[in-house]
């Protein structure tokens, strides 16, 4: 009883330094069940990186509201660059692997095509129709389907490629900063 006394006296008089501080220990839950998201291997960069700004915002917020002037933003101590580079270099290993993986289904599509069953009567007359696998005749694997597989798998490792670039770009950068004095 008492504990809940204390508890609705609080909140009747937060200030809103408490109510950031609330929200930022909030954030901060999420930003760590966002970081095991992302350590199994989920997509979370969008909604982490929005989560970062807004406990940034909320940090300064509380340090203005408590008299306390924002500190210039200090740079990271070179050996954490360091292992973040490296955290990078790891995830871009990962990515090559995939790649890998998807290179050879890639090719494996494309050994399907140049097969007899998908020669070239059987091509113009997909290409006549505008390959729409739709309208391709049911049987385990069509020209049309196995070409429409083929595009959709080109167009994952095109999206790999790029990512493997940015990765090895924001490693190389912070190599690059771990590097200045």
């Amino acid at each position: 009883m008492l504990a809940e006394l204390t508890l609705v006296i609080t909140l009747g008089t937060a200030t809103p330094a408490l109510e950031a501080r609330a929200e930022l220990d909030a954030i901060a839950t999420r930003i760590e069940q966002l970081k095991m998201r992302h350590l199994a291997g989920e997509d979370v960069g969008r909604e982490l990186g929005r989560l970062l700004v807004r406990a940034q915002e909320l940090a300064d917020e509380i340090d203005r509201q408590e008299g306390r002037a924002a500190l210039p933003p200090a740079a990271a101590p070179a050996g954490e660059l360091r292992e973040r580079a490296d955290a990078l270099h790891d995830e871009a290993d990962r990515v090559v692997l995939a790649l890998r993986s998807l290179d050879l289904r890639i090719g494996e599509v494309r050994r399907a095509l140049a097969q007899p069953a998908h020669g070239p009567a059987q091509q113009r007359a997909v290409v006549a129709r505008g390959a729409s696998v739709s309208r391709a005749p049911a049987q385990p694997s069509t020209f049309a389907e196995d070409h429409a597989r083929l595009r959709a798998l080109e167009v994952q490792r095109l999206r790999l490629v790029d990512h493997l670039a940015r990765i090895r770009a924001e490693a190389a950068a912070l190599e690059a900063e771990a590097a200045e004095p």
